[in-house]
């Protein structure tokens, strides 16, 4: 088992190796968001609605074995070192529930065109399974909604191949990131922002109405504490003055005051 395991391991890196080097584009994936990704140009797949999809969770392989692919949550608890493993984004199993095992973990996901002219074609590749198993999923555009997910063959040893015919899988204009929010959004400092000038606002209007109707002052003297604003440029002048003045006074001799 030693031997397939590392052969099979090998095929996994060579197979990682080729994508990144030898394909045209890369899309990479969103962080905390493996089922998007984008490319330089804000171009990009979303297969978030395949989440929610069931038929995809566990469906027939040509093998006879069970097979389950979750692109985004990892949530594929069937049971065994399935449920066990780190996100697994796609399991192998029978109708035993202690036969499943990983075929490919969410955050090692890597997609990539098969070719710049036909961006109709995309593939979605994991790795770090059980036993050093993979898996890729040839994602065809289509008009098909949710479409169907099929697996072609097991080649090389431990690595499944898929194929997922469906408009989920059609590249996108404009990949956003749940983060990144709506344009409508506000910062935490634009909201700070908007309190303190509502507050100062509030401060002179209630004021100056309190100086007015209680205290019946008039002209400038309804400002509220006028005297704390009018003097204010000179109690920062002051303090200036106050903070620069070891700098200007740093090698002179002279003082204001004798010496003792």
């Amino acid at each position: 088992m030693g031997s397939s395991t590392f052969s099979a391991g090998v095929c996994a890196v060579l197979l990682v190796m080729y994508v990144c080097c030898c394909q045209a584009q890369d899309c990479v994936p969103l962080r905390d968001e493996p089922c998007k990704c984008r490319m330089s140009d804000g171009r990009g797949l979303d297969l978030t609605n395949i989440a929610t999809v069931a038929q995809f969770e566990k469906f027939q392989g040509v093998d006879g074995f069970s097979y389950g692919w979750s692109p985004c949550s990892g949530s594929l608890n069937h049971g065994g070192e399935c449920k066990s493993s780190e996100e697994p984004a796609g399991c192998q199993g029978s109708t035993d529930p202690s036969s499943w095992l990983s075929i490919g973990t969410l955050r090692s996901v890597v997609y990539y065109f098969n070719s710049t002219n036909h961006p109709s074609v995309a593939t979605a590749l994991y790795s770090g399974g059980t036993e050093g198993r993979s898996m890729s999923v040839q994602l065809v555009c289509t008009q098909q909604s949710p479409g169907d997910i099929i697996e072609l063959n097991e080649q090389p040893e431990k690595h499944y191949n898929f194929q997922l015919i469906s408009a989920e899988a059609c590249l996108r204009d404009h990949i956003a990131a749940a983060s990144e929010g709506s344009s409508g959004s506000l910062s935490a400092g634009s909201i700070l922002l908007i309190v303190f000038f509502v507050g100062v606002l509030l401060y002179f209007v209630v004021g100056f109405l309190f100086m007015s109707s209680v205290r019946e002052a008039q002209g400038t003297d309804r400002i509220p504490n006028k005297e704390l604003w009018t003097s204010l440029p000179f109690l920062i002048k002051d303090g200036a003055l106050f903070v620069i003045s070891p700098c200007r006074s740093s090698g002179s001799k002279s003082s204001d005051y004798q010496n003792i």
